[in-house]
Formats: structure tokens, sequence, C-alpha cells
């Protein structure tokens, strides 16, 4: 039996959110450039983040120190957001949401890289399954279709590396100034984008519905970075790792996706992975 700890709640809110984002992104990008929406979805998200926090809790002072990593974060966030929308543009919802839980092997990386833990046999079966999903996912494909998979993959890496960044950080700055710089990284990577692409207006009868969207996602991580200092990394990625269960449903009543066998035995590998290494994993340490 799984106790529940304080913070799961609000991270599975937070999964259930990005589920329902990554069917927005995907509605919106068949009908914008990539970086005419990133533009607005994070534009729009910066405003009323900044508002948000300014009329409550205000901004701290950074220490210098803490700029360049500050600033990497940034990057990581935009890099992440322009490789995930690429692949989700190309491939669907569903099927970028399965890819997305990749981040979970980078985070062991990670962990074996800076913390000097040493992957147990359990989370080297766990990765092993994930990939073995990645295998049937892209089993008779075609190229084109493994690209875009590979594309989202590379985002799961710096997501993973960024989440790890923000993870520190917590304990020098507020949780909405995190997510703030968070969206002004992905907009700098969208204005800097700008130039290669057709401006396209917004309709008016989308306006309601990009405002609902960037309420549900940007928001949802204060939820998640609240969540995320009160308890493990691998833990709160486990629990993020329900998301493309969240998406597939949404997809599949608002925009009509679905998922053949071979795609949904790959769904169940890629959770059964994550399940391996962090909820087993989590056992054995107690």
């Amino acid at each position: 039996m799984i106790r529940v700890q304080p913070g799961d709640i609000h991270v599975l809110i937070f999964a259930l959110c990005q589920g329902a984002v990554f069917v927005f992104w995907r509605h919106f990008l068949d009908i914008l450039p990539l970086p005419v929406f990133v533009v607005y979805w994070f534009g729009l998200a910066a405003v009323l983040v900044a508002a948000y926090h300014a009329a409550g809790r205000g901004f701290v002072a950074v220490p210098r120190r803490l700029w360049p990593r500050l600033v990497l974060f940034a990057a990581l966030s935009g890099l992440t957001v322009y490789l995930v929308m690429t692949g989700l543009r190309e491939i669907g919802a569903s099927l970028a949401a399965i890819v997305l839980q990749t981040t979970i092997v980078f985070t062991v990386a990670l962990a074996v890289i800076f913390l000097g833990e040493r992957p147990s046999r359990r989370e080297l079966a766990g990765v092993a399954l994930i990939m073995g999903g990645h295998v049937v996912l892209n089993f008779q494909a075609g190229a084109a279709f493994t690209m875009w998979i590979l594309v989202i993959v590379a985002g799961t890496a710096s997501q993973a590396l960024a989440h790890f960044i923000a993870k520190g950080m917590l304990a020098h700055m507020p949780e909405g100034q995190i997510n703030l710089v968070r969206i002004l990284g992905c907009l700098a990577a969208g204005l800097i984008m700008l130039p290669v692409a057709v401006p396209v207006p917004l309709a008016a009868a989308e306006v309601p519905v990009l405002v609902l969207g960037v309420l549900i996602g940007p928001f949802s991580f204060l939820i998640f970075y609240r969540a995320l200092k009160r308890m493990n990394l691998s833990r709160a990625v486990f629990l993020m790792n329900t998301q493309p269960l969240f998406t597939i449903a949404i997809a599949i009543l608002a925009l009509g996706e679905a998922l053949n066998p071979r795609q949904w035995l790959a769904a169940l590998l890629v959770l059964a992975g994550a399940y391996v290494i962090v909820v087993i994993h989590g056992r054995q340490a107690r």
C-alpha cells in the first residue's frame, strides 16, 4: 500500500493540469505557428504570474552567485518547451505525453552524476522497461516518427535538468518567482524564433480558450513548486508520470485521438518502469 504524503495531492493536481495543457497546446499548434503561439501563451502567462506574485509575497533579491544557475534554468525551460511542442505538433498529445515520461530516466542519471548515487537493480530494471516502451513505440513506425520521438526525448533531458536546478533554488526563492523565471525563459525562446514565423492574429473566439489554458497551465506550476518544497524529487517525478493518463483521456474526449494496441503497450511499459524506479525504490529506502 502506498502512503499518501504531504504534497502528493498537489502533484496529482499538477499532473491533471499538465495533461490538459498538452491538449490545449495541440489545439493551438494546429492553428498558429509555433513561435507565435509560444509568445501568445507565455507572454500572457508572464503578465498574469508577475501581477499575481507582485500583489502577494513580492519578489526577493537573488544572490549574484545564483544568477548563472537562474539563467541556465530559464534557458533549459525554453528549450524544453520548444522541443516538446515541436514533437507534440507532429505525433499528437497522447503519444507526446507518454514519451515525456522519459524524464525519470534522466532524473536517475542526474542523481548518479551530481549526487553520487548508485542505481539499484530495480532502478536499472525500471529504466529498461521505459526504454523497452520506446522500442515498442518506434517498432516499424518509420524514420520520421522516430525523429519526432527523439526530439521530445531531448526535451525530457532538458526538463529533468531544469527540475533538478529548481529543486535547489527553492531554498533561496519563492516558488512563484521561480515559476516566473521559467515562463520568461520560454517567452524568450519564442521571441528569438519569432522573426522566422509568419505573424498570425489569434481569432477572437480563441482568446477565452487561450486565457483558460494559461490559467490552468503556468499557474499549476505554483502548486508543483510548493509541493516540491515538502517532498522528495523522485517521488514528485513519479506522481507526475500519471500525466499521460490524464492527457490520453482528455485528448480522446476533446481531440478524438486514439492509441493503437502497440502504443497502449508502450504506455504500460513506460508507466511500469516509472513505478519500479520510484515506488519500489522508495519502499526499500524506508
